[in-house]
């Protein structure tokens, strides 16, 4: 007896179980197992969308498939485009699925990280970070403020959300014993193609020494002040990846791309809402227990709850 072949001969079943697997499980089955390859095929697109309800419920929304057309494939079972009917249709793929449910758990663990710390936040931080990530994905300043400009997209609370993040951010990075005393490398965080390499920092995996932080601030923005005629690496850093994080399509050169902690503030300002006035309101959160204003102390693993 073969327990998953007698599993893929259900095919609704298996859909379910499918769902629920973790990601890089079903993409060993898809791969080995020709039943389960075809079983899955029949309705890709809805067995991959509720596979990322269950596993990515916010990220699913805030990534859309839509908008990474190299994470979506022609569908296996080529149906038409609804209005194009000569057009075949484009589904998200697997690895928009390992995308969404990676972003999911780094977010989760940026959180935890800053949480072992002491700088807590309210829970709806998880789609605001999810939000900033989107916005990093982006390499046009145009496109960025477009998107930050749709009341619909970037609500008011999400700003202020996000201004509270920056705000608790800047006061891990500026402590005098376990940050480097400078909101800089928030600027440069920021200024990453994505929060990978900030999730990385908080957990002591990058920037330990200061020649990574050197080679980290030539790619982000360095200048050189001759133009660097000879085209040599700086800092152990090709020429063609000097300053180019800091420029529109992450190439040297261009016009300067504006940053999520940049667009964030000058929306808030365009908005009118007066941010200032709650920059100690957002600092004390999560330290100060209002109904006793006793300190609240920074919480172990075992009883941490994100």
């Amino acid at each position: 007896f073969n327990f998953w072949e007698a599993l893929f001969r259900e095919e609704d079943l298996t859909r379910y179980v499918a769902t629920w697997m973790d990601v890089a499980d079903v993409l060993k089955l898809y791969c080995i197992s020709k039943r389960f390859h075809w079983v899955f095929n029949k309705k890709y697109t809805s067995t991959i969308m509720a596979s990322a309800r269950i596993h990515a419920p916010i990220a699913m929304y805030i990534f859309p498939y839509q908008a990474y057309r190299r994470l979506c494939i022609r569908d296996p079972m080529r149906l038409p485009m609804p209005r194009r009917p000569t057009e075949m249709r484009m589904v998200p793929s697997l690895k928009w699925l390992q995308m969404i449910v990676y972003r999911t758990f780094v977010v989760h663990d940026i959180l935890l990280a800053l949480s072992m710390e002491g700088i807590r936040f309210p829970k709806i931080i998880t789609r605001v970070l999810m939000k900033i990530w989107f916005l990093l994905d982006i390499p046009y300043t145009g496109v960025r403020i477009g998107i930050i400009h749709n009341p619909r997209y970037w609500t008011s609370s999400d700003l202020w959300y996000a201004t509270m993040f920056f705000v608790k951010l800047d006061l891990r990075f500026t402590d005098p014993v376990g940050g480097s005393g400078s909101f800089y490398l928030r600027c440069l965080m920021m200024g990453q193609r994505g929060l990978t390499v900030l999730w990385l920092a908080l957990r002591g995996k990058v920037l330990t020494s200061r020649l990574e932080l050197l080679q980290m601030m030539v790619k982000f923005d360095y200048e050189p002040r001759d133009g660097n005629p000879e085209r040599l690496p700086i800092m152990g850093i090709e020429p063609s990846k000097v300053g180019g994080l800091s420029c529109e399509a992450w190439t040297a050169g261009n016009m300067r791309l504006l940053r999520p902690d940049e667009l964030v503030l000058k929306e808030a300002t365009r908005r009118r809402m007066g941010m200032h006035r709650y920059f100690s309101t957002m600092l004390l959160w999560g330290f100060v227990d209002w109904n006793t204003l006793e300190t609240v102390p920074v919480p172990d693993l075992a009883t941490l709850t994100l």
